[in-house]
């Protein structure tokens, strides 16, 4: 079994995150700790990402923007570098999304 140091080295070279997540002891009888990994995105892989996945067009200067002003997906920083998980994107792109709509004229979802 790697080492967290390594584990946590690895992770920030190959773009995944890692976060801990405790079980319940009620559950399980004793507490177990499972790592989740998901990646995390620069802004122009996350650009990308969002148009290739979501098909929203929003540039890396924007997002740095958004970064500043707010409305933007939320994001963390590993040293001066801001990262996107990518649950954040999803979640952030399922956000601005409206519902389907029939005609242009549709103003409320059915």
């Amino acid at each position: 079994m790697m080492e967290s140091s390594r584990l946590y080295y690895l992770a920030l070279r190959f773009g995944l995150g890692l976060y801990r997540q405790h079980t319940s002891p009620e559950i399980t009888g004793k507490p177990e700790e499972k790592i989740m990994q998901y990646a995390r995105h620069r802004r122009k892989e996350a650009s990308t990402y969002l148009k290739a996945t979501w098909g929203i067009d929003r540039t890396p200067s924007t997002l740095a923007k958004y970064a500043t002003v707010g409305g933007g997906p939320r994001f963390e920083h590993a040293g001066r570098v801001p990262l996107y998980p990518q649950p954040e994107l999803d979640t952030w792109a399922q956000s601005i999304l409206s519902p389907l709509k029939s005609s242009t004229s549709d103003t409320k979802a059915p």
